[in-house]
């Protein structure tokens, strides 16, 4: 009983403590405007939206009927008119088969195209319909690693010129951790842990652990939104320091970790992170995926994407009515995007 107590007296003071924090914050409700297109996309799910110049939307996106294939295409966005126009389809054959079948792709520090595939990621440089092998790998089986990791490099970033950034995950559904690869020319490579992913020691599995990363070279910062648990972690990769940004009470269950639905038993805390170089935008639901189709439905839900600087500071938070399940911010960060379920919004920000 007095274990009762004492986790439920901790619980309120969470509770006490993020509302006393946020509340000196000024809140922003925020309306979206449908962005229209004029190509018919079948989406079955986003995998990664990005705003890039200002003016392009690149999408990576699961379509119905396909077995974990994606595609990526890009859009011209005329903000005035509210409007997205198709520019181009990457890594398309003539015979229309595609080169990646999971592409991953980011940008590095002079802005040139990097991609690979997610589970083989050996890296191409893109220009225009141009794919280049660079002679380097993020990860292979050749890399020197600290422990055994799985041949999959996910949320990549570059960190210095000829090193990079990125999520990787131990074997067995073992833990996640920022890592760090330096290629080599002979293809072997070394990859260096940054830190792990574990919100709570008791629950290491990358399972209970899924969630977003973004990265700031100008800062040298990563942060790390967790889907599970209400938190979002920061990592200062220049003197090694680590905190956490919470939000409300944790909800997770760890008796879903043996069930095959981790993800739809438990409450959703940060759905999707996007980031420019001054501020990280997390959108925030706190139910399950049923609860906010629910709410949807009934013309009650109710959201926030909290909007924090890179040293972990709250600027401000907005609060959306309408359920969006993933977003993108401009570099400019005067726009934001939206998605839900076949349909893009966008806002201004």
């Amino acid at each position: 009983m007095r274990y009762r107590i004492i986790i439920f007296l901790c619980t309120i003071i969470s509770t006490y403590t993020w509302m006393q924090a946020t509340n000196k914050y000024p809140y922003q409700p925020i309306s979206w405007t449908p962005l229209g297109c004029d190509t018919l996309l079948n989406i079955k799910n986003i995998q990664d939206m990005k705003i890039v110049d200002n003016n392009k939307l690149y999408i990576t996106y699961e379509f119905p009927g396909s077995f974990g294939d994606q595609l990526l295409k890009c859009f011209a966005i005329d903000w005035g008119k509210g409007a997205m126009s198709f520019k181009k389809e990457f890594f398309k054959r003539k015979n229309g088969t595609h080169v990646f079948n999971v592409p991953v792709t980011f940008w590095d520090l002079e802005g040139n195209m990097l991609a690979y595939e997610r589970d083989n990621p050996y890296l191409y440089a893109v220009s225009g319909d141009t794919l280049k092998r660079n002679g380097q790998s993020i990860i292979s089986p050749k890399s020197i690693c600290p422990y055994p990791l799985v041949m999959e490099a996910k949320f990549p970033f570059v960190d210095s010129l000829g090193r990079y950034i990125f999520v990787g995950r131990q074997e067995k559904n073992g833990f996640q951790a920022i890592l760090r690869s330096t290629p080599s020319t002979d293809g072997v490579g070394k990859i260096e842990e940054v830190s792990k992913i574990i919100f709570d020691s008791r629950y290491p599995s990358w399972l209970a652990n899924y969630g977003s990363f973004a990265y700031n070279h100008k800062n040298n910062v990563a942060v790390f939104a967790y889907q599970m648990f209400p938190a979002i972690q920061f990592y200062n990769l220049t003197d090694g320091t680590s905190f956490k940004f919470r939000k409300g009470r944790n909800t997770f269950n760890p008796k879903t970790l043996k069930e095959g639905d981790v993800w739809e038993s438990n409450p959703i805390h940060f759905k999707a992170i996007t980031a420019n170089d001054k501020y990280i935008y997390c959108l925030y639901w706190g139910m399950t995926e049923q609860q906010a189709k629910n709410n949807q439905r009934r013309h009650t839900f109710a959201g926030q994407i909290v909007v924090l600087r890179w040293d972990g500071t709250v600027y401000k938070i907005l609060t959306t009515r309408r359920k969006i399940t993933t977003i993108a911010v401009s570099e400019s960060g005067n726009y934001i995007i939206g998605y839900n379920e076949g349909k893009f919004f966008y806002s201004t920000i």
